[in-house]
């Protein structure tokens, strides 16, 4: 079972986060999707320690200058709403990310991926020290065994095991926690 009272950083995929309003697996247009609230709140909840929250997917296909756009529209939206949501706890700072690959056709760089999270990883939680003999030392302000990753696919499933992090589905994690 895992402790989530110790997780201190999230990785959320993308498509956890969001849901067409239509009801269709693709977007109608922009204003056709919406954020899982009682998925924010879940987290609020039984993720009371978390301080980073990244958000990792890949949006394959989009090619088009309007379909980014809007797409980066809607992963602003996405970021920023998670973001108030689940840091308006009194003195409660939390950190938020994403890292989403659109126009990857590699297999190797669709999401998840181990080296999207690796990147967020070293962007926000390496620290460089002063050592001996004036070099740097760089070491991590958080073990793997406090981060956590939440998603919906077997993807993210082996993307986790990949990183070596604890893993959750999205429907057990609001079922059971």
């Amino acid at each position: 079972m895992i402790d989530l009272n110790k997780k201190e950083v999230l990785f959320i995929e993308f498509g956890t986060l969001v849901k067409t309003i239509s009801g269709k697996e693709t977007k109608e247009d922009l204003s056709d999707f919406r954020v899982q609230v009682p998925l924010l709140d879940k987290i609020k909840l039984s993720l009371r320690n978390v301080r980073y929250v990244f958000i990792v997917g890949n949006k394959y296909g989009i090619s088009n200058p309007k379909e980014i756009s809007d797409f980066y529209t809607e992963l602003f939206c996405v970021e920023t709403m998670s973001q108030h949501h689940l840091g308006d706890y009194p003195f409660r700072f939390l950190q938020t990310d994403i890292r989403i690959s659109i126009e990857s056709r590699n297999r190797e760089h669709m999401m998840p991926n181990t080296w999207m999270l690796q990147d967020l990883y070293d962007r926000w939680l390496m620290r460089s020290y002063g050592g001996q003999d004036g070099e740097t030392v760089r070491k991590w302000c958080c073990e793997k065994s406090n981060m956590l990753m939440i998603g919906k696919t077997e993807e993210s499933k082996e993307c986790s095991n990949n990183f070596d992090i604890d893993y959750v589905d999205v429907d057990d994690f609001l079922t059971n926690n």
